[in-house]
């Protein structure tokens, strides 16, 4: 008996083609090739002939009689057995559940982000520097991009991702000392969340959480966890919450000044400051940074932080409440 197979040449076959989408890997297309099987009659003797596509127009010797015999085109595609079939549509099942898979991840991650931006949005007016720690240390308002410094890295956070820090000296987000920042009048606003219940800071007993060096203003907790507003290392010129952050969950922090006015807020609820009329002046000769002074980078948080925003006015107890419930 005569062999009747030959050498495949992979590009007679016919394919079909796996496109999958990703977010990040983009498009990827992979052809997969078919060599099917099929049956057809000997003109001469009726013998069924088996054989694979690649034969189609070509001259075989029938198994049976030996006659010579060409295999009809019209075979290729029209009599593909049972086999090749439940082999095709097995593959092409397998590449729809990957592109779903792929839709759906699509789907879910456009609605992730969808969410973190409705958060990020629509904030009270006077915004004027915003750094959401989303991977980097943009200011998404007014371009005061920041730089980390020492083992300042990311983690997941509040919303979205958020600033990492491990409390040590020389780890923090550096921003400069930018025009919009020089203000007497403002709100700093933060989400926080400590690492240790009994240590703000790794090698400080107060930890910053966005402040200048010397003169300027400073928002930290000291080691009970009670938020101070201060002109920085300026002996008499801070002025103390009433209320304390003393576990790890996560909280919104917030301070107001207006005039002589100070208020602090925590989770939407105000606190007055306990020196009613906080009557200071500040001066920026210093760069500025979150999670530590900007000064020396000293008074290290230890902790996360996210959706650090700075205003260049005071905000309103309800301006305050609703930035929190729609962030919480």
């Amino acid at each position: 008996m005569h062999a009747h197979r030959r050498e495949c040449n992979p590009e007679t076959f016919p394919s079909v083609v796996f496109c999958i989408t990703g977010s990040k890997a983009g498009t990827f297309c992979v052809p997969v090739k078919f060599m099917a099987e099929f049956k057809f009659s000997c003109p001469f003797c009726g013998q069924n002939v088996q054989c694979d596509t690649s034969h189609s127009g070509t001259q075989i010797h029938c198994p049976a009689c030996k006659e010579p015999v060409t295999v009809p085109q019209e075979a290729a595609v029209s009599l593909a057995p049972a086999k090749s079939r439940k082999l095709r549509n097995a593959l092409l099942i397998i590449a729809s559940v990957l592109v779903l898979a792929g839709l759906g991840f699509g789907v879910w991650h456009g609605y992730s982000k969808m969410k973190i931006q409705s958060k990020q949005s629509n904030l009270p007016p006077g915004l004027v520097a915003m750094w959401s720690g989303e991977g980097n240390a943009n200011d998404s308002m007014g371009g005061n991009n920041g730089e980390l410094t020492g083992d300042a890295t990311f983690e997941k956070g509040k919303v979205g991702q958020a600033f990492s820090f491990d409390g040590t000296r020389d780890t923090s987000v550096n921003v400069g000392n930018p025009a919009q920042l020089q203000l007497q009048d403002f709100t700093i606003a933060a989400w926080i969340k400590r690492d240790n219940t009994q240590s703000v800071s790794a090698d400080f007993p107060r930890a910053v959480i966005f402040g200048y060096g010397q003169d300027g203003y400073a928002l930290y907790l000291n080691s009970g966890g009670v938020a101070l507003l201060s002109k920085y290392n300026v002996r008499g010129g801070e002025t103390k919450s009433r209320a304390a952050i003393k576990d790890t969950n996560w909280h919104h922090l917030a301070v107001t000044k207006s005039g002589t006015t100070v208020v602090f807020y925590v989770d939407g609820v105000a606190y007055p400051a306990l020196n009613a009329n906080y009557d200071v002046k500040f001066d920026f000769s210093t760069e500025a940074a979150i999670g530590a002074s900007g000064q020396y980078s000293v008074l290290n948080f230890w902790g996360l932080m996210d959706e650090v925003g700075i205003y260049k006015r005071a905000l309103s107890a309800p301006e305050i409440k609703a930035v929190y419930t729609k962030q919480k």
